[in-house]
């Protein structure tokens, strides 16, 4: 009696195990604006790393290049320009990110 409780209890366990394999999120889109910017950046000759950041004011994308002092540009997702990154003395006009941006969970969407 005990052997089909055991094979019951066997095959539940892995039609579950299955179920919440398959039930994977698929990663949301990238917004229609951003998607331009990723596919123009891809052709600059020091792009290097694509991020999502989810900061407190919601998704960002910051586009990090490999040269020192490029400047990396952060931008939300309406493509609206936030601030920039990796820059050693600020000119005018350009928005250092604050730190919190630094402090916030990203994700890598492309890179070199």
């Amino acid at each position: 009696m005990k052997k089909p409780f055991f094979l019951l209890a066997l095959l539940i366990s892995l039609v579950q195990t299955a179920c919440f394999l398959s039930n994977d999120e698929e990663p949301e889109p990238l917004p229609a604006c951003i998607a331009d910017k990723v596919e123009a950046f891809k052709t600059e000759t020091s792009a290097l790393t694509i991020l999502e950041v989810n900061t407190p004011d919601g998704k960002q994308y910051h586009f990090q290049h490999s040269c020192l002092d490029c400047g990396d540009d952060v931008f939300d997702a309406n493509c609206t320009f936030i601030c920039v990154t990796n820059v050693d003395g600020y000119e005018p006009g350009m928005v250092p990110c604050e730190q919190s941006f630094f402090e916030s969970s990203r994700t890598e969407i492309w890179s070199e």
